[in-house]
């Protein structure tokens, strides 16, 4: 059992603050990816290394009843994503876990769940849904598409403090 998937980070939010008195961003998926996989392994697993992925990954099985895998199952994570500015690197992980679990168990994509399962780890980048999307980041509960993402070209200087 085993599953490799490319997620995209983004490029900070091109939106964000207060709507229908919620906190909202809108944020646009970039060219920098982070590569997950998940496979099954009897070796010891680091939970610490991918903390979020796994404490995600176990939420997930629990709520499909599949918990008895949550022990076999390894993530290893290569990202070209950097950690801690603001490019959603976190949520691209969670949304590639998300999409690896979907595969390996036959399971429908449930943009809901992937939502709620999101927001129970920390806030979430709106790279979650196809196209951009108005979202609560925080608590999940209002999301509103508002179109394709246009093509554009973006220069970023990266800082040395994380955000």
């Amino acid at each position: 059992m085993e599953k490799v998937i490319f997620y995209p980070g983004s490029f900070g939010e091109i939106i964000q603050g207060k709507f229908k008195d919620k906190d909202i961003l809108c944020s646009c998926p970039i060219n920098l990816y982070t590569k997950v996989k998940i496979y099954e392994s009897i070796e010891e697993k680091n939970i610490n290394r991918y903390y979020k992925s796994y404490k995600f990954m176990e939420n997930v099985l629990r709520d499909w009843s599949y918990y008895d895998y949550f022990h076999d199952l390894h993530i290893d994570i290569e990202s070209k994503i950097p950690k801690g500015k603001g490019f959603a690197s976190s949520t691209a992980d969670l949304a590639a876990v998300y999409n690896c679990l979907i595969d390996l168990f036959k399971r429908p994509y449930n943009q809901k769940e992937l939502i709620n399962n999101c927001v129970k780890i920390e806030p979430t980048d709106s790279i979650i849904f196809e196209e951009l999307t108005l979202f609560d980041y925080k608590k999940g509960d209002y999301s509103e598409g508002i179109g394709k993402c246009p093509q554009f070209n973006i220069l970023v200087f990266e800082g040395e403090k994380i955000v």
